[in-house]
């Protein structure tokens, strides 16, 4: 298979991963750096394959020792995570988390400062 058309498919998903995660970066390499965590461990692996493949794809001659069905295999597994992620979703659920952290907080300290008042005031 032609090296530019790899090429391409890999810009196709960094452009994905790009507006599901909303994350950038120069390389696929530098978007799975900072992915981290966020991806299931299965996907983390894919990826992993698709950022040997890009490295090689810089090189001419190693360009040629891409394994298109390997390559293939994992950008299909990767594109299909990615498909099933809701940008407003993940938002919406951070927000929540932030929201209920901040009410826990409020509550704990609301806690706290009723028994100090209950216990000065013997």
């Amino acid at each position: 298979m032609d090296p530019t058309e790899l090429q391409k498919e890999l810009t196709k998903l960094q452009a994905e991963i790009a507006d599901r995660y909303g994350i950038k970066g120069r390389t696929l390499r530098d978007q799975v750096r900072k992915l981290g965590r966020w991806l299931p461990r299965y996907e983390r692996g894919q990826a992993r394959v698709l950022v040997e493949a890009e490295t090689a794809l810089q090189h001419p001659k190693m360009a040629m020792l891409v394994q298109p069905k390997p390559f293939h295999h994992a950008k299909t597994a990767l594109m299909m995570h990615l498909e099933g992620i809701d940008p407003a979703e993940r938002r919406k659920g951070m927000m929540l988390s932030i929201a209920a952290t901040i009410l826990v907080n409020v509550v704990c300290a609301i806690g706290v400062l009723a028994l100090l008042w209950f216990l000065v005031q013997d």
